[in-house]
C-alpha cells in the first residue's frame, strides 16, 4: 500500500488522539508529508532502518516523570537520541538561525533525555533534532551532569 492509501486510517488515528474534526484533514496531510519525507531522504531512511534502535522508549526521571523518546540508538560514541519535529523555519529564516532557535527551545528536554539514557546503562549520550519535511538535522551536545548515573 502507498502512504496515501493509508489516509483514512491516519485520519481515524488523528481523531482518536484528540485532533479537532475541522483540523483532521490538515493533520493527516502533515503526517503524510512527514512520512513521505522520511522515506525520500537518506537520513530518514537510515533512521527508519535501525533494527536495534529503541522507538517510543519510555524512561522515568528521578521524580517519576515519564519521558517518551522518539528514537534512541547506539553507535561508536554511545547513545544517540533523536527527537523528531514537524516544525519548519519561519519565512525568510536561515537554516542556521532556525537550528539555533530550535536547539535553544528544546535544550532542557534534550538534556533530560541524555541524562535518562546515560542513567540507564552509564554510556554517554548525545541528541539531535530531526525535521524530516525539510531534512534538517541539528545536533545537541549535553552539558556534563552532576548527577551520578
Amino acid at each position: 500500500l502507498t502512504l496515501h492509501a493509508q489516509r483514512k486510517r491516519i485520519e481515524r488515528q488523528c481523531i482518536q488522539v484528540g485532533v479537532p474534526a475541522p483540523e483532521v484533514s490538515n493533520a493527516a496531510n502533515e503526517v503524510l508529508e512527514t512520512l513521505g519525507a522520511m522515506l525520500k531522504h537518506g537520513r530518514g531512511q537510515m533512521l527508519l532502518s535501525q533494527l536495534g534502535a529503541r522507538r517510543e522508549w519510555a524512561l522515568l526521571d528521578d521524580a517519576g516523570k515519564v519521558s517518551v523518546l522518539d528514537l534512541a540508538l547506539q553507535d561508536e560514541r554511545g547513545w544517540l537520541v533523536v527527537d523528531y519535529k514537524t516544525g519548519r523555519p519561519l519565512e525568510g529564516e536561515t537554516t542556521e538561525t532556525f537550528g539555533q532557535r530550535m536547539l535553544a527551545r528544546y535544550a532542557k528536554q534534550l538534556q533530560g533525555y541524555c541524562e535518562r539514557v546515560t542513567g540507564f546503562d552509564g554510556q554517554a549520550a548525545r541528541a539531535a533534532l530531526y525535521f524530516p519535511r525539510d531534512d534538517l538535522w541539528f545536533e545537541f551536545e549535553p552539558l556534563a551532569s552532576d548527577k551520578p548515573c
